[in-house]
C-alpha cells in the first residue's frame, strides 16, 4: 500500500531534518559571516555557514533531479528553518513560479517524496507517493551546496567548484570532477602533459560509469557543434594497459579496473592493429563508449574518420567535505 500523504508543519519537519542534517550541528552563535554564493544561487546563512540553493525548472523524475543537481557540483536541497523555506517560497514568487517545489528525500524512505507548496503561507512541507499524480507533475526542484568558512573552532565544509569551462559532475562516491575538453589532437603521452599543465590535479579523463561518459560528451559535442548521431572522432582518456593485460586508469585510483563490459564499445578492444597492440583508451565522441588505440598514431592527419583522434579530457576529482572538522 503506498504512504499515506502527510503535511509537516514546519516545526516538526524541521526537527526531523536538523537530527542528520551537518548544517545544523554545530553551534557558532558569534560567527556571523555570511560568505556569498554562486550566481544564481539564494544564500541561506546561520552561524556563519551559508547554504546556497538554485530553483530548476523543469518536470523531472526524483533521480534525473537528483543527477542534475550532482552534475552541478551540488545536491538535492534540505530545508532545516523556517525562514529558508520562506526564502525559497519567495524566490519562487519573485521568479513567477506556482505549483509544487521538490525537495530532498529523507533517509531511508525511498517510496515518499517531499516538496512545498509555492502559494501555502502556512509553511508546510508535503510527503506522499512519488508516483503520485501531483508529485509526477512537479515542474520545479531546488539544488544546494555549501559555502566554507573558517570559524574560531576550525574549518567548516567548502563548497568545491569546477573552473570556468569545465564540465561538473557529482559522483555516488560524493566527489566532484571537473572535465576540461580540449580541441586539439595529440598523442596518448602529449595529451597527459597539456593536462598536467592545467593545473588543480588535472589528468587525462576518467568516467565513473556511462551516465559520466555520455554527460561529458554531451558537452564534447556541443563544442565540435555536431549532433550525436552525426559527431565523428575519438578523445583520449586516461585508460591503459600492458600487452593484452586489463585496462585500467591510470591517473585516477578512485575507480575500479575497467574490464571488458565497462562501457566499451562492441566488439572493443579489439587488440591489435598493424600488427601491434592498442595499449591506449579513447572515447568515441559520439557514443561515449570506449575503444583501444595506439598511443602514438599519427595526429596530424586529422580525416573525418570515425577512429580519428580530434582531442582529449583532462579531469580533476575533488573530494566534496559535508560535514564540520
Amino acid at each position: 500500500m503506498p504512504p499515506a500523504k502527510r503535511r509537516w508543519n514546519s516545526a516538526e519537519m524541521f526537527r526531523r531534518n536538523k537530527e542528520t542534517d551537518c548544517f545544523a550541528s554545530k553551534d557558532n552563535t558569534n560567527n556571523t559571516i555570511d560568505p556569498p554564493c554562486p550566481q544564481g544561487y539564494v544564500s541561506f546563512a546561520r552561524n556563519g555557514t551559508a547554504r546556497c540553493h538554485n530553483l530548476i525548472i523543469g518536470t523531472q523524475s526524483y533521480e534525473k533531479a537528483e543527477q542534475i543537481c550532482r552534475s552541478r557540483g551540488g545536491e538535492f536541497s534540505t530545508i532545516t528553518e523556517e525562514d529558508e523555506l520562506i526564502l525559497l517560497r519567495d524566490e519562487a514568487k519573485n521568479r513567477g513560479l506556482n505549483g509544487n517545489v521538490m525537495l530532498k528525500k529523507e533517509d531511508g524512505r525511498n517510496d515518499t517524496c517531499i516538496f512545498f507548496e509555492i502559494e501555502d503561507d502556512d509553511n508546510a512541507i508535503v510527503e506522499t507517493d512519488c508516483d503520485s499524480e501531483e508529485v509526477q507533475n512537479i515542474s520545479t526542484f531546488a539544488c544546494m551546496v555549501l559555502e566554507c568558512v573558517v570559524t574560531e573552532d576550525g574549518r567548516a565544509c567548502k563548497m568545491v567548484e569546477c573552473q570556468t569551462g569545465e564540465v561538473s559532475y557529482y559522483r555516488k562516491s560524493g566527489r566532484l570532477t571537473c572535465h576540461k575538453i580540449i580541441n586539439k589532437a595529440a598523442t596518448w603521452e602529449d595529451a597527459q602533459k597539456q593536462c598536467r599543465q592545467l593545473g588543480e590535479g588535472h589528468q587525462l579523463g576518467s568516467f565513473e560509469d556511462k551516465k559520466e561518459a555520455e554527460y561529458v560528451m554531451g558537452e564534447a559535442r556541443r563544442i565540435f557543434g555536431c549532433k550525436k548521431e552525426a559527431c565523428y572522432g575519438t578523445l583520449w582518456i586516461g585508460g591503459k594497459r600492458k600487452s593484452r593485460s586489463p585496462f585500467t586508469w591510470i591517473f585516477d585510483k578512485t575507480l575500479a579496473a575497467i574490464g571488458p563490459y565497462n562501457n566499451f564499445d562492441e566488439g572493443e578492444p579489439d587488440g591489435d592493429r598493424r600488427s601491434k597492440t592498442e595499449e591506449c583508451l579513447a572515447i568515441y565522441i559520439n557514443e561515449a563508449t570506449y575503444l583501444d588505440q595506439h598511443c602514438f598514431d599519427d595526429v596530424k592527419i586529422r580525416k573525418e574518420s570515425y577512429y580519428a583522434i580530434r582531442g582529449f579530457v583532462c579531469t580533476a576529482v575533488k573530494i566534496v567535505k559535508r560535514e564540520f572538522y
